[in-house]
């Protein structure tokens, strides 16, 4: 019988998990807890096992996509049964791996691009601005001087040339999360 693999809550405030790494590839054979994929939750990144035996015969989540916890990202099963149920019902569209991931990527590099209606840009090339990752300096810092932001929310904002030093964290303990970074990257002025 297939096995549905989740999106699991790997900590107790995780809404949702991007995958880091799959560990094994479709077609590759999986036993009841061996290593799947590395999942990064809005605290750190954490292991994902395999809760069934059989032939990991879909991965629905790619590299660098997210989903909310919960969600099918995966489908393990024998090798002749039929999947196309258990695929279609978790939004699968039978698409080969590689072309899902330009896609996404495509989309992705869509989002971070200036919105349509933005002045030109300068003919001059702009570098984004540079990333403070620690220092005392702002109001996320901790008392020892560690600034305290998730490791998706530092590689998002150093993506998007956001500074960190700068934003008013709303995580537990004023710690900055994906939202915050996402909300100052769309409140900044074009370049």
């Amino acid at each position: 019988m297939a096995t549905k693999v989740h999106m699991e809550a790997l900590s107790p405030t995780m809404a949702e998990g991007q995958v880091v790494k799959w560990h094994k590839s479709e077609g590759d054979t999986v036993t009841q807890g061996e290593l799947l994929a590395e999942i990064e939750t809005d605290k750190a990144t954490m292991e994902l096992v395999a809760r069934g035996d059989g032939v990991l015969r879909k991965i629905l989540k790619l590299e660098g996509q997210t989903a909310p916890v919960g969600d099918v990202i995966a489908v393990i099963a024998a090798a002749g049964e039929d999947i196309s149920a258990l695929v279609g019902a978790a939004g699968g569209d039978g698409a080969s791996a590689p072309a899902s991931a330009s896609a996404a990527k495509s989309k992705s590099d869509q989002q971070m691009e200036a919105p349509e209606a933005a002045p030109p840009a300068p003919s001059a090339p702009v570098a984004p601005a540079p990333v403070a990752v620690a220092g005392p300096a702002g109001p996320a810092a901790a008392a020892g001087g560690r600034l305290k932001a998730s490791p998706l929310a530092r590689r998002l904002a150093a993506e998007a040339g956001v500074e960190l030093t700068g934003l008013q964290g709303s995580g537990p303990g004023g710690r900055i999360v994906k939202r915050d970074v996402e909300e100052a990257a769309h409140s900044a002025p074009a370049a």
